[in-house]
C-alpha cells in the first residue's frame, strides 16, 4: 500500500493511535501511537525553461551541465543542485525533518491528511 496508504489501511482497521481512532468512531484493535508517524521524504524544487537549441542537438536535453553535492554527512542538510539544457533542480539530502500521515474520517474514500513538515529541522 506504500508510504501513505499503509497507515490509512491500518488506522481504518483499528490499528493506530487510540485517541485519533476513537475520535473518528473507529473501534481500536491495537493502540499503536507510531502508525502514520516518522514520515521522511526527499522533496525537491524543479524548474523548466525554453531553449534556443534545436531539439535534435545531441545531449542538449539529457546531459547535466553540473551536479554538485555538498560535503558528505555534514551540516544540517546538504543539497543536490542539478542543471541541464532545459531543466534545473534543488533537492535536500539527509533532511532531519519528520512529518506524519493521518486519516480525516472513517470513510475509506476520503483523502489523507499529510503533513510533510518540510525543512522544519
Amino acid at each position: 500500500a506504500g508510504t501513505y496508504n499503509t497507515p490509512k489501511l491500518l488506522m481504518l482497521s483499528g490499528i493506530g493511535p487510540r485517541q485519533d481512532l476513537e475520535d473518528l468512531g473507529i473501534s481500536v484493535i491495537s493502540d499503536l501511537p507510531g502508525v502514520g508517524k516518522n514520515l521522511r521524504d526527499h522533496y525537491g524544487i524543479a524548474t523548466y525553461w525554453g531553449s534556443l537549441l534545436p531539439t535534435n542537438t545531441p545531449f542538449a536535453f539529457q546531459t547535466p551541465v553540473f551536479n554538485v553535492f555538498g560535503p558528505e554527512r555534514s551540516g544540517p542538510t546538504t543539497f543536490q543542485f542539478e542543471l541541464s539544457g532545459t531543466y534545473g533542480s534543488v533537492v535536500p539530502l539527509r533532511s532531519k525533518s519528520v512529518g506524519n500521515v493521518s486519516i480525516q474520517s472513517n470513510n475509506p474514500t476520503d483523502g489523507l491528511l499529510i503533513d510533510p513538515n518540510i525543512l522544519s529541522h
